[in-house]
């Protein structure tokens, strides 16, 4: 359609991401299929829009990880106190997952971004 525009956010890569994060638990984070940054503007410029913006945003990813850090630890607390029926191999291997992603983070390979996109008229 022209004239349409496209609005994008997502997990990004940069490299080849830790053995951690090639799992069921990472494809279920969204981390799994990421593509790196270019990858989607590639996309997008192939289904014949024009990018207009294109943003890598760390923080967004750190901020994501902490929150979700956050509800990992209140999860394993109402585990604990019987409230949620959790496998404990499970918690911990969201944790081993999360420290993974962490990681990847702090050193540039897993991030997220941006995009914004038109289709000419």
């Amino acid at each position: 359609m022209p004239g349409g525009k496209l609005g994008l956010t997502d997990v990004t890569v940069k490299g080849k991401l830790p053995q951690e994060l090639d799992g069921l638990l990472a494809v279920a984070a969204c981390v799994g299929d990421a593509l790196p940054l270019e990858g989607y503007r590639d996309l997008a410029t192939s289904a014949g829009f024009v990018v207009e913006h294109l943003q890598a945003l760390p923080e967004t990813a750190q901020s994501f990880l902490t929150d979700l850090n956050g509800k990992l630890l209140l999860a394993e607390v109402a585990s604990g106190l019987g409230k949620l029926q959790v496998p404990t191999d499970l918690i911990g291997e969201a944790k081993r997952v999360l420290a993974a992603a962490q990681d990847a983070v702090a050193e540039g390979s897993l991030g997220y971004g941006m995009l914004v996109a038109r289709r000419p008229e």
